[in-house]
């Protein structure tokens, strides 16, 4: 997604961007779970209560920068999930 929106933020008209996504993000900024099953955060529940959300704030803080730069620019994403919770989307 950053990679799309710094393209995006280059085009000479207004872009629009589509995702399609199917799971949490395991890596980089918008991490918001890692790869191993042990410690897993898979519902919304989770986050309320506090469970195993050791990414969730770091995740939140890059992805509020990112709609920063999508405001700025009046860039659309049109994202297609499977379920918001799982891939950080809040």
């Amino acid at each position: 997604l950053n990679i799309a929106i710094t393209l995006a933020e280059c085009a000479p008209m207004t872009p629009r961007i589509l995702t399609f996504i199917s799971g949490p993000c395991t890596i980089g900024g918008g991490k918001v779970v890692d790869v191993s099953f042990q410690k897993t955060m898979r519902t919304q529940d989770d986050i309320y209560k506090g469970d195993n959300v050791e990414h969730f704030k770091k995740a939140e803080k890059y992805y509020e920068e990112l709609a920063k730069r999508l405001i700025s620019k009046k860039i659309v994403v049109d994202m297609f999930v499977f379920t918001l919770d799982q891939f950080g989307a809040l």
